[in-house]
């Protein structure tokens, strides 16, 4: 369990004030969830004073959370996040540019040319896709398009 869990209501008062100040003298926006992420240095720097490091997104996330949870901790009790898990899935639209080298041993009693192959092919005795890939070259890719999907998949207690 992670530590930071079990403080008690003074101290967690005292972090959020500490990470609010912090917050407010380089004109972060707390709600901003994406600019927040560019702050975690920020959350490091202040919570080592409680011996707290920042190991994940989780760690990092309890404590924008508790931030967010108590705008009122000076005269409220705290209330203290709940643990989510997601699965992500990331759709990826991409064009995918690569070569690869398929080995094929045929044996056979003629020699094998470009035209014997030919023939062998069109007349389904080979197919190159069936060769053991040896070697695979990744020459370019363009993406095209992400896309996300989000499902909580257990609640925490």
């Amino acid at each position: 369990m992670k530590q930071y869990l079990n403080l008690s209501d003074n101290v967690l008062k005292k972090i959020i004030q500490l990470l609010l100040d912090a917050l407010e003298e380089e004109g972060v926006d707390l709600f901003n969830d994406i600019e927040i992420f560019e702050y975690i240095g920020l959350f490091e720097n202040d919570l080592k004073y409680f011996s707290i490091k920042i190991d994940d997104e989780e760690d990092f996330s309890y404590f924008v959370s508790l931030l967010r949870l108590n705008p009122n901790f000076e005269t409220s009790p705290i209330i203290r996040p709940t643990l989510d898990e997601y699965s992500v899935d990331y759709i990826i639209d991409e064009s995918l540019y690569k070569r690869t080298t398929y080995n094929h041993m045929v044996k056979s009693y003629l020699p094998i040319t470009n035209r014997v192959l030919q023939g062998m092919e069109e007349n389904d005795m080979i197919y190159m896709w069936d060769g053991k890939i040896v070697d695979e070259e990744y020459l370019e890719s363009d993406v095209e398009k992400v896309r996300t999907n989000i499902k909580r998949v257990k609640k925490q207690k």
